[in-house]
């Protein structure tokens, strides 16, 4: 699914794609390089304005 995302609170939204990866986990692959995000870090996902809890 393509959403835009923010991994820090003052960062601003960039545009990623999400899909299912394990249990209760996604993999995040942005369009453009994002700096020094670390693994198992949190992100907010946007469909604009809503934050998708689930699509099928």
């Amino acid at each position: 699914m393509g959403v835009m995302t923010k991994i820090r609170s003052g960062s601003r939204m960039v545009s990623a794609w999400i899909e299912p990866y394990v249990t209760n986990q996604v993999r995040v692959t942005f369009d453009e390089s994002q700096m020094a995000p670390a693994p198992g870090q949190a992100a907010v996902f946007y469909k604009g304005d809503v934050v998708p809890l689930n699509e099928t």
